[in-house]
């Protein structure tokens, strides 16, 4: 069968069953199926799921760093504050982001200061952390991001606020992290499969979902914990 046809089918499963996947994904699919409609449907169905389970663990991973950025603005510091951020499957990057956008939602004058403060901080040593790669700073990192941002305050704080996602930073910030991931294993599966990079790139989506349950040759790419990680996200 053509893939323009399949393609065609493609498209049509996708209106009727609400599900918005871009052209040139369904377009790869239909290429790689070789005729079998089948096998593309299989494909279409296994991204279709991948690209869902993101969407609910991006829900729940917003759901874990709110209640953490209540804890942090809203309570004084504890010995429990140290450890809010190990409950987050969130680099401090990430979360350092999370506080920037929040914090004027949260604090005011001399508090709001303060907090900034610990922030500013926090990212003198998240610059040392990269430039001289001394990662013992995380701690220092860490200890400003939580208890320096909530010793911000002298008393604790009550009432609801409504905190918001640093849209535009952390987009940019999340999709360049993605794509290094990506143009990473690619080489690596390129290697691996004697193709190209660019066509390994191109395939991404499609390989991902064949090698994300088949631990032997995820070892065999000689895949790091957070690319396997990646995979498996």
């Amino acid at each position: 069968m053509n893939y323009l046809t399949i393609l065609d089918i493609l498209k049509s499963i996708c209106q009727k069953e609400n599900c918005i996947l871009p052209e040139d994904l369904l377009k790869n699919i239909a290429i790689k199926s070789k005729g079998d409609v089948r096998a593309a449907l299989n494909d279409l169905q296994t991204i279709n799921q991948e690209t869902t389970i993101d969407g609910i663990d991006e829900r729940d991973k917003e759901e874990k760093i709110f209640n953490v950025l209540k804890n942090v603005f809203k309570n004084l510091p504890n010995t429990e504050t140290l450890f809010l951020y190990e409950k987050l499957n969130m680099p401090l990057d990430e979360v350092f982001l999370w506080l920037e956008e929040n914090l004027p939602l949260e604090y005011k004058g001399k508090e709001l200061y303060l907090a900034f403060n610990a922030l500013s901080k926090a990212d003198v040593f998240r610059g040392r952390i990269y430039r001289q790669q001394h990662w013992r700073f995380l701690i220092y990192q860490n200890f400003l991001l939580s208890a320096g941002v909530a010793s911000a305050k002298t008393k604790p704080k009550s009432g609801f606020t409504s905190y918001q996602k640093p849209s535009r930073i952390l987009k940019i910030w999340m999709i360049n992290q993605k794509n290094l991931q990506k143009k990473a294993i690619s080489e690596k599966i390129a290697g691996f499969l004697h193709i190209s990079k660019r066509r390994a790139k191109q395939d991404f989506p499609i390989l991902k979902a064949i090698i994300k349950d088949k631990p032997e040759t995820l070892r065999k790419l000689g895949l790091e914990a957070e690319e396997i990680e990646f995979i498996r996200s």
